[in-house]
């Protein structure tokens, strides 16, 4: 990708003056929910919608997918769900594409169609596929309220849930990885090798759904040929702290190197120059658990 294109596909993004923190805050109470042998839960604030994998099945977790890794996020209006879901693949991170659907049997059920894309070796879409993402509402996350709310069908989703705890039981052996921290004005940020080419200190924030980095150093990196018009994958709106939204253009990161651990094709989203960089979700939800150590300063990774 020479110069000029790469200046003209982050015009839309370059046009935003104001690129807030983007926040996750749920204002009520997050539910439970099946989804393919997998329990989710979904944050709903206002009209906006986000499904997070609470226990991802085996095959999820195979795929990579971990414990508040995002599924889907978008919006809810006039008794349907619209936005955009994930496909997961090892080698190829989180892939998004768009999906739509009803609000069915009296609230407690979602399904959602849409175009999975098919990738290649080379992480490539090389075609797509017609999709169903099929939600069924078990429990409130922090209360027993199957029992309140569907008295007659509370066993059968207590069982449900139980074989679903059972079927996740570890098929790898959890390695932990400690990071160092540097505190900075307030917030904890840690050094991330980019595409084995420019190291950064990114802001950890588990309110970013995706990995944020500013417009001039996507630039620097298309300058440096480790990011090509390939790895643009397309274009997102992002909800931000005050409710509104802002439009970024999202792109496949080859490899972010944190500590000894590496993962590779992580995506990314394109932040205004004065956009801080973030290390959000989209890198933090491939581990099993990670948490901020405040008395030792490490960030604590688990694969």
């Amino acid at each position: 990708m020479n110069y000029a294109a790469a200046r003209l596909l982050l015009l839309q993004v370059l046009s935003v003056a104001v690129f807030a923190q983007y926040t996750t805050a749920a204002a009520r109470e997050p539910t439970l929910w099946e989804h393919n042998g997998s329990v989710v839960y979904l944050v709903a604030d206002g009209s906006s919608r986000e499904f997070y994998y609470k226990q991802p099945r085996p095959g999820m977790l195979e795929a990579g997918a971990r414990p508040g890794s995002l599924l889907f996020r978008g919006h809810s209006s006039q008794g349907y769900y619209s936005g955009t879901a994930f496909i997961f693949d090892r080698r190829c991170g989180q892939i998004p594409y768009q999906v739509r659907g009803p609000i069915v049997d009296n609230s407690t059920r979602v399904v959602l169609t849409g175009k999975a894309p098919r990738v290649g070796p080379d992480c490539r879409v090389q075609g797509y596929r017609a999709d169903t993402l099929d939600f069924r509402l078990l429990e409130n996350l922090e209360t027993t309220s199957v029992g309140q709310q569907h008295d007659s069908d509370a066993p059968a989703l207590n069982d449900t849930l139980t074989s679903l705890q059972n079927g996740l039981s570890p098929t790898q052996q959890s390695r932990s990885i400690t990071v160092p921290l540097k505190h900075d004005g307030g917030t904890y940020t840690v050094p991330v090798l980019i595409n084995d080419a420019i190291t950064l200190d990114f802001t950890v924030d588990s309110g970013a759904s995706d990995v944020s980095i500013p417009a001039d150093v996507v630039m620097t990196l298309i300058r440096t040929g480790t990011i090509n018009d390939s790895d643009f994958i397309g274009k997102q709106n992002y909800t931000l702290a005050d409710g509104s939204t802002v439009p970024s253009v999202n792109f496949r990161i080859r490899s972010l190197r944190v500590g000894n651990t590496t993962l590779e094709n992580v995506v990314g989203s394109v932040a205004p120059p004065q956009g801080s960089l973030l290390l959000g979700q989209s890198f933090l939800g491939r581990f099993r658990s990670w948490s901020i150590n405040n008395s030792k300063k490490v960030l604590d990774l688990v694969e």
